[in-house]
């Protein structure tokens, strides 16, 4: 057993905590097993044990049996080990050759997906709920180092609550931003996640999009559910007046989402044990719907398979009882003997929800699992002829509109000084410049001398599958080639280039250059939507 908690003691600031050989293993395989465990960690913890591990969903019924989930037949429903201390060291050194990872698919059609969203509707409209978080499967296999996968997903996701739980024939890989609880002394605090839109490709529509977010009377109407439910679970275990609501409706910013956030704060009684508190507020609300136990009998109707690890929650005990546990989204099981990978997605369903915009929403959160590798680069490749580079101003505009998007350092004047001191090294002659500007704000320039266009027409093939039009990072130059390695490999050999496109059937580009078409002496490129 091997568990590494990369979780934030307060907001953006995360701290390791790695905990190996455990004296004893806890484990419970039927819900009558589950508090009797929780109150072994209560003990335990008071005799100045660590006690680290996760809850399943399905653990739900362990606290209110009427609740309806799907069985899990060989997984432990829940399972913690028990330590002497955390370590914070490096758990494994690099591997050479990165994990490859096959493109995700989702178990749900959009076609099935818009009947579940009627019969939601249906179920509204009966009264029997005001919001559902209905979720679907992604799957995958995976190629290598799961260790080195969660390093690059928690690289690129930036979220506070991430999380490898290795236990031989099974991982969890989490990369969760959402906080399900943290308890420090008797003050208990929550931060469900309600409310998600895509990034903006440029900063304007970025920052256009955190406005719509932050203004959207829909969004704000699933978050202020789900705030009003976590209240209610808090008073069950409160001193009477003490539940509060710190922050209403914050707009957080992550690589490929902004979500909409709450926060929700009460004293506990002196009496609470760490079973009385997942009694109250186990599974979270964000992830279930509102009332909760009619939501989650929907939800048992309309998923067809358990969701594990996902939406259940992963956390740590300190000696004394202070514990962090986070809502297991953006969360990955990992079959390590076969490499078979399972991701649940989902949103919140009212009322106003159409189909097709949270089918669009699964998609768009789904990003996360096309994560660009730690030290990918922003990537420029220039003409440079007779000492002068072409395009340069266009060049460096749209650097940096592309650092501004993703997070680097804006380029400063010294950038054109580098390129002006280049260009003279090269008073004659054309070259192909690489110019890679880094996470840092370092700069990389390496030319090539410009080889001449084939004489002969070359063939090109069709991508075999689609790439998304909502990927962000396909809208930016950088140095992340996962996405056009695997359509090359894919392909059959023998042809000069793959030309890619997208879910709507438009061409977008091709694995190494632009696309450009000639049409009665007019040229054409797809516009960067595509």
């Amino acid at each position: 057993m091997r568990l590494v908690f990369d979780f934030a003691d307060h907001p953006g600031h995360v701290i390791r905590r790695v905990f190996t050989q455990p004296s004893v293993v806890l484990k419970a395989y039927h819900p009558d097993e589950v508090r009797p465990l929780l109150d072994q960690l209560d003990e335990a913890t008071r005799n100045g044990a660590y006690a680290a591990g996760y809850m399943n969903y399905e653990c739900a019924p362990a606290f209110e049996p009427s609740a309806r989930v799907h069985a899990i037949a060989s997984q432990p429903l829940a399972q913690f080990g028990l330590f002497s201390a955390p370590q914070s060291m490096l758990l494994a050194a690099p591997v050479a050759e990165p994990p490859v990872c096959t493109p995700w698919k989702l178990d749900v059609s959009p076609e099935v997906y818009a009947q579940n969203i009627r019969l939601i509707h249906e179920a509204i409209e009966r009264g029997d709920t005001y919001q559902i978080n209905y979720t679907l499967r992604a799957t995958a296999s995976l190629m290598g180092s799961s260790w080195q996968f969660y390093e690059r997903l928690r690289h690129a996701q930036r979220a506070d609550y991430c999380a490898w739980l290795d236990y031989d024939d099974f991982q969890i890989l989490s990369a969760s931003p959402e906080l399900f609880f943290a308890k420090t002394g008797n003050v208990i605090t929550t931060r469900p996640m309600k409310g998600t839109v895509r990034r903006g490709f440029q900063p304007e529509e970025d920052a256009a999009l955190e406005c719509w977010l932050s203004e959207s009377r829909k969004n704000r109407a699933e978050n202020l559910m789900i705030v009003d439910l976590l209240r209610n679970d808090l008073s069950r275990i409160a001193r009477s007046g003490t539940v509060q609501v710190p922050a209403l409706f914050t707009i957080e910013r992550y690589p490929t989402v902004l979500q909409m956030t709450s926060t929700v704060q009460a004293t506990l009684r002196e009496e609470m044990t760490l079973g009385d508190i997942f009694a109250a507020l186990f599974p979270c609300g964000s992830i279930t719907g509102a009332p909760k136990l009619k939501s989650m009998e929907l939800i048992q109707q309309l998923e067809t398979t358990p969701r594990g690890p996902y939406c259940g929650a992963i956390g740590w005990i300190k000696p004394g009882g202070d514990a962090q546990f986070n809502v297991a989204i953006r969360t990955l099981s990992l079959n390590t003997n076969s490499g078979a990978m399972v991701c649940g997605l989902g949103g919140g369903i009212t009322w106003d929800s159409r189909s097709d915009d949270e089918y669009a929403e699964v998609v768009t959160k789904s990003k996360f699992l096309e994560f660009a590798p730690k030290g990918y680069e922003l990537l420029e490749t220039l003409l440079l002829r007779d000492g002068q580079f072409w395009l340069e101003e266009q060049h460096l505009t749209r650097l940096t509109q592309s650092a501004a998007t993703l997070g680097f350092p804006a380029p400063s004047s010294a950038l054109r000084q580098t390129l002006a001191c280049y260009a003279l090294q090269y008073p004659e002659g054309a070259y192909r410049v690489r110019l890679c500007y880094g996470q840092e704000g370092t700069v990389h320039l390496e030319g090539f001398p410009l080889q001449p266009n084939p004489a002969l027409t070359v063939s090109v093939v069709l991508a075999h599958s689609p790439v998304s039009s909502q990927d962000a990072l396909l809208q930016h130059k950088t140095t992340q080639r996962d996405l056009y390695e695997y359509h090359i490999h894919a392909a059959q050999p023998g042809h000069y280039d793959v030309l890619l496109w997208n879910e709507r059937g438009e061409v977008t580009e091709f694995t190494r250059g632009n696309l450009v078409l000639e049409h009665d002496e007019s040229f054409y490129t797809p516009p960067q939507a595509c």
